[in-house]
């Protein structure tokens, strides 16, 4: 809601009918993120900005200590048993080596940003080690090795906006296939489409995704075929290292696609003496080229939009019409009827659609992330939260490297669960993999938010706006309406919170009840005409259609004004009309730090019960700020 907080605090059973989702197995946590570092213990390796810093050996053991141990302050003693491990060595050898770790790291003693000493106590870490639930794959010194090149989507110079989406076909197939090569490090599709339409300088787009050559391409006509043009460039300088061109029909993508990647592995292994395999005979995602064609259509249509995505499910729905056991045209459509069911701008009878078409994408392809992604979309709607982590589990294997993957589990389970703060160092990981993808600025602003950390938040948002060129709307909105808010700004609070309801339910009071909430904030005289307001417009909220974004804000606007009793009235009223799809509500609002004293509340029990979220607690660890005890939650 955005009042300012008295108190700190931060930022959810499993149900049936995903039987057949994997066993979500207690999380080993070899991964950490502590401030800008990433320490990867399955490597033994300590990453900033994705680069390897040069960490090793007993260095490397003390640290993972520190980090295991954090906040917690670890003795002399127990740093030698644990890092030397029977060796006898003197308390002047942990000196030492605290020493070369401040060192590696760029820290000091004076004025410590990572390693805090105690003087005859110990050592403790200076900065939160939050588990990172998956890590991409590890990218040591990309920038300085040849073998990391970024795939660009083709530049279409046909005359026609309409064949952008071959470009896009032909840039994203070789990124599945050049990302199978051992040896090789190619960004994901999210990370190198990131830039499309942005003109940006290779240079630049090689220091953000650390790549040592970029790839670009062009596609033209040249009636009855097309044509495309490759080059590779050093994405150090500039300059091109490699060109090539080629003539084609449609008919004979696959053929064109695999010659590619074949063509690429050999000019790096041959031009930069780089040991990388043979290409393995790749699967064809269908065998019918005019399916293929529908699907690249929809894939690049797609845009979040309501009329975007309608033209997009038509064209998965001619495709797989076409061609029935199309693996990735059943997956993404089932993303896109799992979303709009998410988001309530679908009926929720398209999640048994989504789960059917999901599951069966997963007969053809079994590893198939987007199909493992669709299922957890589809769990978290239905507030099967442990099978939705589970399904996610499974499609971060398939896809380590796309934060697609990545800030969706963010989105749809550890922010509803309270899991903030890992959260957060889940998308600083699809940050560093991805800094020019918008859902990822727009997770980190939401995020960033919800936590009170408004002046990043509000970075976010202004590079999110940057980056998308959309319009303003609800979840922007409300990261304005928060840092107003907090910052006492209550007028100006108030017109973000007007501006961001839908127009049905502004006419209907919205604007007005908005106003008095947030006047209420400033002069508690007006508390009581405030929640005759609120409670005025939660009256006719079943003559319109409210997402759960909007429902969560207004039960957080009753404990602002300290009215907690209609708080979990207002919430509980909203479990009951969302009975088969919890989910749809946006639980991330309970974890705010206004709403600590809600989570103190007795019935906030109830409430966590409802939702179903204690199973996932159980399994994952209570949420942020708050420990559960024999089934029983108690927040700080």
């Amino acid at each position: 809601m955005g009042k300012k907080p008295a108190d700190g605090g931060f930022t959810p059973d499993r149900g049936s009918g995903m039987s057949s989702a994997p066993t979500a197995a207690p999380v080993p946590f070899d991964c950490y993120r502590a401030d800008d570092l990433v320490i990867d213990a399955r490597v033994r390796q300590v990453r900033r900005h994705g680069r390897d810093i040069g960490i090793s050996g007993l260095t490397f053991d003390l640290l993972l200590v520190l980090v295991r141990a954090a906040p917690a302050l670890v003795s002399a003693d127990s740093l030698i048993e644990q890092v030397w491990r029977g060796v006898v060595v003197s308390p002047e050898t942990v000196t030492q080596r605290i020493k070369l770790l401040r060192q590696a790291l760029g820290d000091s003693a004076d004025e410590p940003r990572y390693v805090v000493g105690q003087r005859g106590r110990g050592y403790r870490l200076a900065v939160s080690a939050v588990p990172l639930l998956a890590s991409p794959q590890p990218n040591p010194q990309a920038a300085s090795v040849p073998g990391s090149v970024a795939v660009m989507p083709f530049a279409n110079l046909t005359g026609d906006p309409a064949n952008d989406y071959l470009g896009d076909g032909l840039a994203d197939e070789l990124i599945t296939a050049l990302g199978q090569v051992p040896g090789l490090n190619v960004p994901a599709r999210s990370s190198s489409f990131a830039y499309k339409g942005h003109h940006a300088d290779v240079r630049r787009i090689g220091e953000d995704l650390s790549v040592a050559m970029v790839l670009e391409g062009s596609l033209s006509l040249a009636e009855p075929e097309y044509r495309i043009g490759i080059r590779l460039i050093d994405a150090r300088t500039g300059f091109q290292i490699w060109a090539t061109a080629y003539q084609w029909q449609f008919s004979g993508i696959f053929k064109l696609q695999d010659e590619l990647a074949q063509e690429i592995v050999r000019v790096l292994r041959a031009r930069f003496g780089i040991s990388l395999p043979e290409l393995s005979q790749r699967h064809l995602p269908t065998q019918d080229s005019q399916a293929y064609r529908l699907y690249l259509q929809a894939r690049t249509i797609a845009r979040g939009t309501d009329e975007s995505n309608r033209r997009a499910m038509a064209l998965f729905d001619e495709a797989l019409r076409l061609d029935p056991d199309f693996a990735e045209a059943l997956a993404y459509r089932a993303i896109l009827m799992a979303g709009g069911a998410f988001l309530g701008r679908e009926p929720l009878d398209l999640l048994d659609r989504a789960r059917n078409d999901a599951t069966r994408a997963l007969t053809f392809r079994p590893a198939l992330a987007a199909a493992h992604t669709a299922l957890g979309m589809i769990c978290s709607t239905r507030a099967n939260w442990l099978d939705a982590a589970a399904y996610f589990k499974v499609a971060f294997e398939s896809s380590r490297n796309d934060p697609f993957v990545r800030n969706l589990f963010n989105l749809s389970v550890l922010r509803p669960m309270g899991h903030l703060r890992q959260a957060l160092s889940e998308l600083q990981e699809s940050y560093s993999l991805a800094p020019a993808d918008g859902f990822t600025t727009h997770e980190l602003s939401l995020t960033n938010s919800l936590l009170g950390r408004d002046e990043e938040a509000l970075r976010y948002a202004e590079l999110t706006q940057a980056l998308s060129g959309m319009a303003r709307h609800w979840d922007i909105l409300m990261v304005h309406t928060r840092a107003a808010a907090r910052a006492g700004n209550y007028e100006e609070a108030a017109e973000f919170a007007v501006e961001a309801i839908r127009e049905p339910m502004r006419r209907l009071g919205g604007a007005e009840a908005m106003r008095a909430v947030y006047a209420a904030f400033s002069d508690p005289l007006k508390v009581p005409d405030a929640r005759d307001a609120l409670q005025s417009l939660v009256a006719i909220l079943n003559t319109i259609a409210v997402d759960g974004r909007t429902k969560m804000f207004l039960v957080a606007a009753f404990v602002g004004l300290d009215a907690n009793d209609l708080a979990f009235a207002c919430a509980n009223q909203f479990l009951d009309q969302s009975a088969n799809a919890l989910g749809r509500i946006d639980w991330s609002e309970l974890w705010t730090p206004e709403l600590a004293a809600f989570r103190r509340d007795a019935r906030f029990q109830q409430l966590v019960s409802r939702i179903g979220c204690l199973n996932y607690w159980r399994q994952y660890g209570a949420p942020d700020g708050c420990e559960l005890h024999s089934g029983v939650l108690l927040c700080r």
